[in-house]
């Protein structure tokens, strides 16, 4: 499979599929989401946004209807599989950055800076990617939120039926027409004269919240939380 998808012609191909993967469940899936009245203020007023989620639970989001995918960036992996998710975003009309987030701070994220500043956009991270470990946040969407002054804001969901792949992040993919429960959290602020203790509290907060959402989007569809070593598997 990894050579096929190294050719460009089956890159292309897969890229379709997933493309229209993507927007199937974007129709289909039966979304119920949780807002707080705080988060949908910021979402609402003109201003760039930071969306952190975890690697997993990406297409279990698609069916969010808080914020058009047009007015979305992304940060994405220039690995093999991150292109064939580049592509299947970029139909619903996301907009792709290339690069990673990592441990030592905003390489990989430096070509989100100016996504950032644009009015309105919100910058999609997912902070244990590309590669983990699962659901353990690296510092890159902190120091982000902390040169841009734009807020993070925390979400994950979960699905009543899908598989889960074996993959490092457990990959959880719903099925099509599957429930599926969006959970937000509040707003991060992260001032910009934060001092480097200051950025991990920020960091273990960010990871902290995203655990408790994805806990409790499991939870609100009958599968025991997931946690960061382990996930459940829909069934």
């Amino acid at each position: 499979m990894k050579v096929l998808l190294d050719n460009r012609q089956m890159q292309t191909a897969a890229g379709w599929c997933a493309g229209m993967l993507v927007r199937l469940l974007r129709a289909s899936l039966r979304s119920e989401e949780h807002v707080p009245e705080e988060t949908r203020k910021v979402l609402t007023r003109p201003g760039p946004v930071i969306g952190c989620f975890w690697h997993g639970r990406l297409l279990s989001l698609v069916g969010q209807r808080q914020v058009p995918p047009e007015a979305v960036d992304f940060l994405v992996s220039p690995h093999r599989d991150g292109l064939l998710l580049s592509r299947a975003l970029v139909r619903l009309g996301c907009k792709p950055h290339y690069g990673s987030s990592n441990r030592d701070g905003v390489k990989g994220l430096r070509a989100l800076l100016q996504a950032v500043g644009g009015e309105g956009r919100i910058v999609a991270i997912t902070p244990d990617g590309p590669r983990g470990p699962i659901q353990q946040a690296k510092i890159g969407a902190i120091k982000l939120a902390q040169l841009t002054g734009a807020p993070i804001v925390p979400l994950s969901a979960s699905a009543r039926f899908g598989h889960r792949f074996t993959s490092w992040d457990r990959f959880l993919l719903p099925l099509p027409f599957a429930r599926a429960y969006i959970a937000w959290g509040a707003p991060i602020e992260v001032p910009r004269n934060a001092s480097d203790a200051d950025l991990e509290r920020y960091r273990l907060d960010l990871e902290t919240n995203l655990n408790m959402l994805t806990a409790e989007a499991d939870a609100a569809l009958g599968h025991e939380p997931a946690t960061p070593s382990q996930g459940v598997d829909p069934h």
